[in-house]
């Protein structure tokens, strides 16, 4: 007798509350097993494994909050619970909270060392700490424990890559595809460790794995893919993942406009604006707009992978309206001290809810060295994230804030982009604005923690994909102070040339 008609021959049977409720939730049944399993925690209060139950059937339905608290419930009933310890440790991950999350892993594996999925969920929770090292000898561990599950070799090539082995990040590919030829992981992994060494051909045929990486559900024009091949007929590209990757790519639309009989770039209704002036044979449209009849579809991110010989373009290849520049132009005279200041624009902080923003995004104080440079001016483009340490510190390092007063009617970057054409240098993070400018063609000097996203490459000083960006690396993860003090040097330099 299976879970449901057992249950339902004895609605009491405890036991059979929780096999279903647990089998739904495997099965991605969620509202009904989170029903059962509330109503088991409900009748079982005093039963640690009833708690338990619940707060795996909410974390698979990624319903965090409710989560932690039903592990949490757990703990107070069974303190000593290692296997609970390491799944609350997930959750609070995922709910933002590292550091707590870090405390339980390492006591759940003090309690139990022998799970190799705790092991490798705490190499992961490192990397995002910036602990690399660290995470590596979790990922190393995991391995030993669980050397046939290719899943523990994708995340300690991925330890190995952040770390800056890839060699040996390579090697873990190799592990693990050997166990699994398909995973795609595993070839993310690849593909990412051959953009950062600018092998591009390689680098995004292998990037096409992301759409199986991925668990969300795929688009339906999917089955209608453009292959790259000259067609008289119509060709969609759609933007994806950030803002930034849509002006990365955007230099793309030239590569394809050649070889169809129409051209319509699908992006976010607020990219609209910015992007409208690429290619006057490309239109530009919401990405929610319906589809045209017969089309054929791509990601813009993908046009790459169609090429066999890929040779970047460096140059500007983006333009701000000329009437806002002018207008920018003239407000920024109007407060301007004589002689003449170097305008020198700032962005630290990117997007928090990137997983990877914490190590890429410096504190505005950390910026505290350029407001020693005399002859400069520094001004403010951050928007929305990050206000607050202006609001901190903006005063005391003597920057204007301009961001207040940029993009506010709906549409990204077009004042941004204006502001940054009457500028003598800009100063970023690895946020959209460093795409932004080196599309424009400004000059720009980017922040880089050590371990950067694959476009900047590994320790090069200049990208391949902007000639306008200086890369400035963290040394080690977290040396902030020696990234600035790197650039006020620079900046000092910058001025007497100036002058």
């Amino acid at each position: 007798m299976n879970a449901r008609n057992q249950l339902a021959a004895n609605p009491d049977d405890m036991a059979a509350l929780q096999d279903l409720a647990l089998l739904l939730s495997r099965d991605g049944q969620h509202e009904e097993a989170m029903e059962l399993g509330l109503r088991l925690a409900q009748q079982c209060a005093r039963e640690a494994t009833a708690w338990s139950s619940l707060g795996l059937i909410m974390q698979r339905a990624q319903v965090w909050e409710n989560a932690e608290l039903a592990y949490r419930r757990t703990l107070l009933l069974r303190p000593d619970d290692a296997q609970v310890m390491g799944r609350l440790a997930v959750v609070l991950r995922e709910r933002g909270a590292l550091d707590d999350a870090l405390g339980f892993f390492q006591r759940s594996l003090e309690l139990d060392s022998s799970s190799a999925e705790v092991w490798s969920s705490f190499g992961n929770a490192l990397i995002e700490a910036g602990h690399f090292e660290s995470a590596v000898k979790a990922q190393k561990r995991a391995v030993e424990i669980g050397s046939d599950r290719p899943n523990l070799w994708a995340n300690l090539s991925n330890g190995y890559r952040q770390l800056g082995d890839m060699e040996q990040a390579l090697w873990a590919v190799r592990q693990g595809l050997a166990l699994d030829p398909e995973h795609a992981g595993l070839h993310w992994n690849q593909a990412l460790i051959h953009l950062m060494r600018n092998e591009f051909e390689v680098g995004f045929k292998g990037y096409e794995w992301r759409y199986l990486r991925s668990s969300k559900q795929r688009p339906e024009w999917m089955a209608r893919l453009w292959d790259g091949q000259a067609t008289a007929g119509v060709v969609e590209l759609h933007t994806e993942q950030g803002f930034g990757d849509a002006l990365q790519f955007a230099r793309f639309i030239d590569w394809v406009q050649p070889l169809v009989g129409e051209l319509v770039l699908r992006v976010h209704p607020k990219m609209m604006a910015i992007l409208s002036g690429l290619n006057a044979a490309c239109r530009v449209v919401p990405r929610d707009e319906p589809s045209i009849p017969n089309s054929r579809h791509h990601f813009l991110m993908s046009v790459p992978s169609l090429f066999d010989d890929i040779e970047i373009q460096a140059g500007a290849y983006l333009s701000a309206d000329s009437l806002r520049v002018d207008a920018w132009r003239r407000r920024l005279e109007v407060n301007e001290s004589k002689p003449k200041r170097l305008r020198v624009g700032l962005c630290w902080q990117g997007n928090p809810k990137f997983e990877a923003d914490r190590l890429r995004s410096p504190p505005l104080r950390a910026m505290e060295p350029l407001a020693d440079v005399e002859g400069v001016r520094l001004l403010s483009l951050q928007k929305y994230h990050g206000i607050d340490q202006l609001e901190r510190y903006g005063t005391l390092m003597g920057i204007e804030d301009l961001g207040r007063e940029l993009d506010n009617d709906d549409q990204a970057f077009v004042d941004t982009a204006a502001v940054m054409k009457s500028l003598d240098l800009v100063i970023t993070s690895d946020t959209a604005t460093a795409h932004l400018a080196g599309a424009l063609g400004v000059e720009t000097w980017v922040a880089l923690n050590s371990s950067p996203d694959w476009r900047w490459g590994l320790s090069e000083e200049h990208t391949p994909w902007y000639d306008s960006l200086r890369l400035f690396r963290q040394p080690t993860p977290g040396a902030w102070d020696t990234v600035f003090s790197a650039m006020s040097e620079a900046l000092r330099k910058r001025v007497g040339r100036t002058e």
